[in-house]
């Protein structure tokens, strides 16, 4: 069980608060502006050891100078849990590691995370950079270099888009970042592509098993690149492929002060049945699809670290038919730890009642009681149980 326990301490509505957590699908009821969505945002800060966009912003609750999030990662009986502890300043996030201060490439993959709210029908209907921020998510998770190179991509681009911005910069000033920007370049690209290669035929799956009855209108995803595809599909190949492309477009970049070609311009093209998702969906097929690629993702991040994330499903049952609610909670259901919050708990039972039910009311927490127990089989039909059990 990746998470124990979630301690909250002036963050945000909370002044204080303390939940357990146990395996399956807990669910948090109470009305919109409570605090549900806050709790859920903690535990993503907690396992990115980051504040994404989303969930950016003041994290500190009025009036305090500091504040923190602590969460306990369950181990075999005769290790101690993990202790992991996010402290909130309003300069920025400190994080300690069993009492230790640690950095962030340490932090990342202990408590793996993923968020899926209201937010995210950018995923779909948003632009391109709410599609690769995904990805980016996902894969800073997932792989340790691809964090690395993220960050040394977007230095080396800033330089550059400086150098391009100031007329009088010579042609060597702007050349001189293009060879780390190709170098974190490469590796970038080259594991956003393979990533989008592995997740279009599980995305594909679980939106046949999300959708039922519309299982003939396929799911797929594509990686589409300003940077032409090189012979080979490694971090090498692709980081020659785009310093050609920086190479070719810097009197074009010149004239507009941007670079326009890279992993930053880069699109996820979502279609459904062959069409682009994107401004011809439904509330509810857009909503498949984002689910759809958040299981997905989840398998993913499992294959890479041994392990599912910790699902943190904000208000998305709102959204989805009865039928596709009851699928939906079956398989989180049968998955090792969900987080749910909702606005009533009998929109929430459906098929798959909680392991433990909290409402909450002006960020307090109050547990209800359990609700069946939950084994250690698993209840989906899908190949998540054959990688599960591996795991």
């Amino acid at each position: 069980m990746p998470l124990a326990s979630l301690k909250l301490t002036c963050f945000r509505g909370y002044e204080s608060a303390s939940v357990d957590l146990g395996p399956g699908l807990t669910l948090f009821v109470g009305d919109n502006a409570q605090g549900k969505t806050n709790l859920l945002r903690a535990a993503e800060v907690l396992g990115l050891g980051a504040a994404p966009e989303a969930a950016a912003g003041d994290l500190v609750r009025w009036g305090a100078a500091a504040g923190s999030i602590e969460g306990r990662i369950a181990t075999d009986e005769d290790v101690a849990p993990v202790r992991l502890v996010v402290g909130l300043a309003r300069g920025g996030l400190r994080l300690a590691l069993n009492g230790k201060m640690a950095p962030r490439p340490r932090w990342i993959g202990l408590c793996p995370v993923l968020f899926v709210g209201p937010e995210d029908r950018d995923q779909v209907t948003g632009p391109p950079s709410a599609r690769r921020a995904l990805l980016d998510e996902l894969l800073e998770q997932g792989e340790p270099r691809y964090l690395a190179a993220l960050r040394e991509y977007r230095r080396a681009l800033r330089q550059r888009n400086r150098a391009l911005g100031d007329q009088e910069s010579q042609d060597g000033e702007i050349e001189i970042w293009e060879e780390p920007m190709a170098r974190a370049g490469g590796v970038l690209l080259a594991h956003r592509v393979r990533a989008l290669d592995q997740l279009g035929p599980r995305a594909a799956a679980w939106h046949r098993e999300l959708a039922g009855g519309d299982a003939d209108r396929g799911l797929g995803l594509a990686y589409q690149s300003g940077v032409a595809a090189p012979a080979g599909s490694g971090a090498e190949a692709w980081g020659a492929a785009l310093a050609d492309a920086l190479a070719a477009g810097r009197l074009r970049d010149r004239a507009v002060g941007t670079t326009l070609t890279g992993p930053h311009r880069d699109e996820v093209a979502i279609a459904l049945a062959g069409h682009p998702l994107k401004g011809s969906g439904s509330s509810g097929e857009i909503w498949t699809a984002i689910l759809a690629l958040a299981l997905a993702s989840a398998e993913a991040l499992s294959s890479r670290l041994g392990r599912l994330p910790v699902l943190l499903l904000d208000d998305v049952l709102a959204a989805l038919d009865r039928t596709r609610c009851d699928r939906l909670l079956g398989i989180a259901a049968s998955l090792p730890q969900v987080l749910l919050t909702a606005t009533t708990v009998s929109g929430a039972a459906g098929a798959a009642p909680a392991a433990a039910t909290w409402t909450v009311r002006n960020h307090a927490l109050e547990r209800l009681g359990t609700g069946r127990e939950r084994d250690d089989g698993w209840r989906s039909d899908t190949d998540v149980r054959e990688l599960l059990a591996r795991c």
